[in-house]
């Protein structure tokens, strides 16, 4: 996996709520950075076949 330590964090959320909006990892995991960083790191997990 290469989405970065963002990326992994939204991962680990996903694998507890088995479902979320991507408004709502970002909530979780990435207040402090746009949403369109959650976006792209939500896009990269995609790419990689780990979210759908």
């Amino acid at each position: 996996m290469d989405a970065g330590s963002g990326g992994q964090l939204a991962l680990g959320v996903l694998v507890q709520h088995r479902m979320a909006t991507t408004e709502q990892i970002h909530r979780v995991s990435a207040l402090e950075v746009r949403i369109e960083q959650s976006r792209r790191r939500l896009a990269r997990l995609c790419a990689e076949g780990l979210v759908d």
